[in-house]
């Protein structure tokens, strides 16, 4: 969830669209309302790309956090394109992985392998 917000906050701006598509991409998960008021409180907090990748644990996670991180824009501005260019980097994916995950998702189309 964190990796959402602060992918949505690339721009600087979190948007009631993107909070939307981040709160409709958990919607399924049945929040309770402790957890639906932590989530208004990150959405106040976003952490930086380097506490995301902080939390990180292995690979398979940074796959993860970088799918749910792509999922959570309309990559649309140059600042979420760097956002993401340079949380891939951070994470440790390359270009292959990333492009991978995008095509997934349907994505294809995003240019995130260029340096920021």
């Amino acid at each position: 969830i964190r990796a959402m917000i602060a992918s949505a906050n690339a721009d600087g701006v979190l948007d009631d669209t993107e909070r939307m598509r981040i709160f409709g991409q958990i919607e399924g998960v049945g929040l309770t309302e402790e957890e639906k008021d932590f989530l208004s409180a990150e959405f106040g907090q976003p952490w930086s790309l380097h506490e995301i990748a902080a939390a990180v644990s292995s690979p398979v996670v940074a796959a993860q956090v970088f799918t749910v991180s792509l999922l959570a824009v309309d990559v649309d501005t140059p600042a979420e394109r760097e956002y993401l260019t340079s949380l891939r980097q951070t994470l440790g994916l390359d270009e292959g992985q990333a492009s991978s995950i995008a095509r997934r998702l349907g994505r294809e189309g995003v240019d995130l392998n260029r340096q920021p």
